[in-house]
């Protein structure tokens, strides 16, 4: 059996070698990139220096060498990955720095790296200028390791592998294989002992086309490589897109190859974070960077389930989290964790969650640790190599850049990457994206550690970046049957771009227009975007024609809230248990009371992930309550509200300040902590003069605070069931709610209800406010309605504070007789189908405004605006003028 070697300069090209010899059946063959060839010639089971590994010794010899120039490089980013490509470079053109170190402090400081490294070398590795003499030192037996050679797919070889490579052409036959574009740059080897082989040159068929957009030639290459395919012209594995560098096209390719389904090989690989394992490490480092919060931890630790430190923990332990609580902190999370675990029909989860947010509370610096001890497989991989790129500081930034090898197979597919990587094995159909003046050719730009004025470029980089542009556009057209040289005219932030030098001029340039139709479409939804006919017949784009038709319309259509009289959905919207805020939806927004409460409808969160500078309205008003609750329920159950003196009240309320705060320190988002004790003093300042406003007492008045009613609540001390609904007078209505203060005299025949206000005081009684205030008439109905023995009522509005006011109603029949009558009026047209918008639709704080039409304020609200007053009836008087 002869033995024989194929050496080529990529996977890619193994690729292709490999399937042939296999079709060939081939024996003795051997396929070897320059790195393995001279490993095999040097024997010992030697390999050249890894990335990784050379990564690593880099970062150490940073932190342990006392250097110059390059300490100053220790902590910032991206350093260690600029010393790699720079003694890459040093590496590939066979300089020895030891030599050069004289010259300036900067090569010194190089030379003593590249000393740290070659002596930290873990056995069997070393560097790839020691391989080669070492491999050079070893020909001896060269024709029994490797018999004949042959070399394919190169059109530069750095000046390290030609040594190789002419040493070796002195031993054994060594045949290139080239293509004659490529012959000049490889005349170091005209004058050897190596036989060239060189392909003469094809005359392709040429055209030219000018696309929008970077992501408008994605779609444009795709639709070629399908027609080619479908029409028979080309098999998948004859189809290559190419560009001089990828960056700009990557994403739009990762995207649109999926839906197109097309079969398409990354040559440079796919995005780290487009894999499962990428998003485990991407969601375990946003967690360990941004910190703790509800969202980040849950979505890192569902991800994370199967791993071996969480494949105990139940998969549904996060349903029982509250969703309001941000858990920012690690006391946010013992806290609530503590109170799940009171419950005996849930496992506890404690043991296993504690330790893991403790280690996630602690920040960039535990990132290793976190890496070890929570991700396994390639999650664990790409984490150490992210660490390797870049500081823990930039870990969501390193994780974002790496790139895993595409599993796919390029000997089936259509390969798109970069022009270097393809030249190696060029294909017959060839489309050149990018031929623009700034990508093709690029222009060269001196190293960042060793620019000229350190070393001579021509030393370093003998073959710069615009020369290999230059000469791989000549080799993949001068190997292609059919070549399509493709730009767009604008980048993707609309910069104008001008045409490359390199295409011909004589080739006609054809403007494709963004919407044009195309003869093949390259996925579904590219088909029905062309094919407009095919498209209207579809269920979806019928609905979207007639809403968009309806919307447009100046009558009330069902688009605008039109349904079928007595809808069950809407049936069983009404005869729910209501809160005030739900009737107050039903009355100002009656198409906003079918979204929330017969859809189901939701606004985004409002909850901030970070902590904010300043409470929120809602946010602070919920404070200033629960401090008057806890103030008035910790008097009344010692001396009584009513009977508590100035310092007692004083006292209560500083205590409440203190636990108050303390609890909201440990479950809520909130401000840096000057900006949160001056927000507790403004409160306190609020509840004091709510709590000490003059109110007329009742004869031994006992007072109760948020008093729950109709099931919402398990307080001890309540004046009734606090799971009775209350039934609206005159209405197929039931509420429930909280009441947030009611004082009762001594024979509960007499009441007041307060209703506390921390916004803006109004200047005269809101009475019902067009629908936005009715606390007082339905906690009034409440009251009469779970006390039988009250005779009177009287219900306030209090705004506390120096502007405050209080708004009372000694008898509260009158306008609870008027807000009855326009529930009657909108609890009809509910049901018989009239669900159109309200005036609150119109208002700038709706939290339902994402689903109304686009612009609204500006055309649907004046456009429907006179239909919808027709249909609402006398409803229209409640919301008085817009």
């Amino acid at each position: 059996m002869t033995r024989r070697t194929v050496v080529v300069p990529s996977r890619l090209v193994w690729h292709a070698e490999r399937f042939q010899a296999a079709e060939e059946n081939a024996q003795g063959l051997q396929i070897l990139t320059p790195s393995q060839l001279a490993a095999r010639l040097a024997g010992g089971f030697l390999e050249v220096a890894s990335r990784d590994t050379c990564h690593a010794l880099v970062r150490n010899a940073l932190a342990d060498l006392d250097l110059a120039e390059l300490a100053k490089l220790r902590e910032m980013p991206g350093a260690v990955k600029a010393i790699c490509g720079t003694l890459a470079k040093v590496w590939d053109a066979d300089l020895d720095l030891q030599a050069l170190a004289a010259q300036a402090t900067r090569i010194f400081d190089l030379a003593r790296i590249e000393a740290y490294v070659r002596k930290h070398l873990p056995p069997g590795m070393m560097l790839q200028r020691e391989l080669v003499f070492a491999a050079i030192e070893r020909l001896t037996n060269t024709n029994c390791v490797l018999g004949s050679v042959a070399v394919r797919g190169f059109v530069f070889v750095a000046p390290c592998w030609r040594r190789l490579f002419l040493a070796l052409a002195e031993r054994v036959s060594v045949e290139w294989h080239s293509i004659e574009s490529a012959k000049e740059h490889l005349a170091w080897g005209q004058n050897s002992n190596i036989r060239m082989t060189v392909k003469p040159k094809r005359t392709p068929r040429p055209s030219s086309v000018v696309c929008a957009t970077p992501k408008h030639e994605v779609i444009e290459a795709l639709r070629w490589a399908r027609e080619l395919i479908v029409s028979g012209r080309a098999q998948p594995h004859e189809i290559a897109i190419v560009a001089s560098a990828t960056e700009d096209w990557d994403d739009d390719f990762r995207v649109l190859v999926e839906d197109s389904q097309l079969p398409v090989h990354l040559i440079h690989g796919r995005s780290a974070t487009s894999t499962f394992p990428g998003q485990q490490a991407g969601s375990l480092a946003t967690v360990l960077l941004e910190g703790l919060s509800h969202d980040r931890v849950v979505r890192a630790l569902r991800l994370l389930h199967n791993t071996p430190k969480l494949r105990t923990l139940p998969g549904d332990w996060y349903t029982d989290l509250s969703p309001d609580a941000p858990l920012l902190k690690l006391g946010h999370w013992q806290i609530s964790l503590e109170k799940l675990a009171g419950d005996p029909e849930r496992p506890d989860c404690r043991a296993i969650l504690l330790p893991i947010l403790d280690l996630l509370s602690k920040g960039a610096p535990a990132a290793q640790q976190v890496g070890e001890e929570l991700l396994s497989g390639q999650a664990r991989a790409i984490w150490r190599r992210a660490l390797l790129d870049g500081p823990p500081q930039a870990l969501m930034t390193t994780i974002g850049r790496l790139r895993i090898p595409d599993e796919s197979d390029p000997n089936a597919s259509i390969i798109w990457g970069s022009a270097q990587a393809v030249a190696s094995a060029p294909r017959p159909f060839i489309r050149m994206l990018g031929l623009t003046s700034r990508h093709w050719p690029r222009q060269v730009r001196e190293d960042a550690l060793l620019p000229s004025h350190i070393l001579d470029p021509a030393l370093l980089e003998p073959s710069g970046i615009t020369m290999q542009d230059r000469a791989y556009f000549a080799v993949l057209r001068d190997a292609a049957n059919e070549i399509v040289y493709s730009r767009s005219r604008r980048d993707s932030e609309g910069r104008l771009l001008g045409a490359s030098p390199l295409v011909p001029s004589e080739v006609v340039q054809v403007h494709l227009q963004r919407s044009r139709i195309p003869q093949h479409a390259f996925s579904e939804s590219d088909r029905l975007l062309a094919r407009r006919e095919e498209f209207s017949e579809t269920e979806a784009a019928r609905s979207a024609v007639s809403c968009y038709r309806n919307w447009r319309s100046p009558k009330i259509t069902a688009h605008d809230g039109l349904v079928n009289s007595g809808h069950p959905v809407i049936e069983a919207a009404i005869t729910r248990a209501h809160s005030a805020t739900s009737l107050r939806r039903m009355l100002t927004d009656p198409l906003g009371f079918v979204w929330a409460y017969a859809l189901g409808w939701r606004p985004p969160s409002p909850l901030s992930e970070e902590e904010p500078l300043a409470l929120d309205n809602l946010m602070y008003g919920t404070l200033v309550h629960e401090l008057l609750r806890e103030t008035t329920g910790s008097l009344e159950s010692q001396v009584g509200f009513a009977a508590a003196t100035p310092t007692q009240l004083e006292s209560a309320l500083a205590g409440a300040v203190r636990q108050i705060g303390f609890d909201w320190e440990l479950t809520k988002p909130l401000p840096p902590s000057r900006l949160w004790q001056r927000t507790l003093i403004e409160a306190r300042e609020i509840a004091f003069s709510a709590l000490t406003w003059p109110l007329p007492k009742l004869k031994d008045q006992k007072t109760y605070v948020e008093i729950p009613f109709g099931g919402l609540g398990d307080q001890v001390n309540c004046p009734w069931d606090q799971n009775a609904l209350v039934a609206i007078p005159g209405l197929d209505l039931k509420l429930r709610g909280k009441i947030d203060r009611l004082d009762l005299d001594a024979t509960s025949t007499k009441a007041r209800v307060i209703d506390y206000k921390t916004g803006r005081c109004p200047s005269e009684e809101p009475g019902l406010k067009n629908g936005q205030e009715l606390q007082r008439c339905l906690y009034a109905v409440a009251v009469k309605a779970l006390l039988a023995q009250v005779v009177v009522v009287e219900a306030a509005l209090l705004y506390p504070g120096v502007e405050g006011n209080l708004f009372s109603l000694p008898d509260a029949t009158i306008q609870t007789g008027e807000l009855v009558r326009f529930l009657q009026l909108a609890e009809q047209l509910l049901r018989s189908g009239r669900c159109v918008f309200g005036t609150a639709a119109e208002s700038r704080y709706n939290d339902l405004a994402f689903a109304l039409p686009a612009n609204a304020d500006g055309v649907y609200f004046s456009q429907k605006g006179a239909a919808r007053d027709a249909l609402v009836g006398g409803l229209r008087s409640l919301w008085g003028e817009n």
